[in-house]
């Protein structure tokens, strides 16, 4: 009886202060299994041993069209949420911000993505930019295959090798082509995970829990007809 009370006011609350609108003109993206983290440390002009650390990379990231010229299309990016897991010992790294893509070109179809992401458990700030390149053919457009490289920040050096696919109907939990109450259901009845929640759980910004960011997001979708 509490956890549903806590259930009802958790969704009461977070109504009341939530504004549900659709999500026109902006798509979610969800990194696939194969992106990865290169982590660099001690790099000059620090005086201690070079190490390099490599892991997986899993995420999620909103692209929103902004504006076009006869060339190129460019779009913003928000909500960039990674999470990191480098090898031989190095804590979960969590990579926050926004940035901009931008595809398209004369000859040949190009691209490039610039980040700039905030280190939150050491509070570091980095600019990643993977310059202009071909596209790969492998995946095209509306997928997203990109290496981005940091700045050097105190020593440090973060290289991201993404590959990132539109997600169909973020919220449908139930894979139902919609999002309503029964996805809702899903989501508090796991809402309280601190570790180990997935995308099926209701951990829509992937980050490894179910809480109040996730509930807002699915309000947010909630009533949206997918294709």
């Amino acid at each position: 009886m509490i956890r549903t009370a806590l259930r009802i006011a958790i969704v009461s609350a977070a109504l009341s202060g939530l504004a549900v609108s659709s999500a026109s003109g902006q798509t979610r993206y969800r990194l696939d299994g194969s992106s990865t983290i290169e982590a660099e440390f001690c790099l000059g002009p620090c005086d201690c041993a070079p190490s390099v650390r490599t892991g997986p990379a899993r995420g999620v990231f909103t692209l929103t069209f902004d504006h076009m010229d006869p060339l190129f299309t460019y779009y913003a990016v928000s909500d960039v949420q990674i999470i990191a897991s480098p090898v031989d010992g190095v804590a979960v790294m969590r990579l926050v911000g926004s940035g901009t893509y931008q595809i398209g070109g004369e000859v040949a179809v190009t691209h490039r993505l610039q980040l700039a992401l905030h280190w939150e458990e050491n509070d570091m700030d980095f600019l990643f930019d993977s310059g202009f390149g071909v596209v790969d053919p492998a995946h095209p457009f509306p997928e997203i295959s990109s290496r981005v490289e940091s700045d050097l920040v105190i020593c440090t050096q973060l290289d991201l090798n993404l590959l990132a696919t539109p997600v169909r109907c973020p919220g449908d939990l139930t894979g139902d082509g919609e999002v309503g109450i029964q996805d809702l259901a899903i989501l508090l009845h796991n809402f309280g995970l601190v570790e180990g929640a997935t995308p099926d759980d209701g951990d829509m910004d992937e980050d490894g829990d179910v809480d109040l960011p996730d509930l807002a997001y699915l309000l947010a979708q909630f009533g949206a007809q997918c294709p």
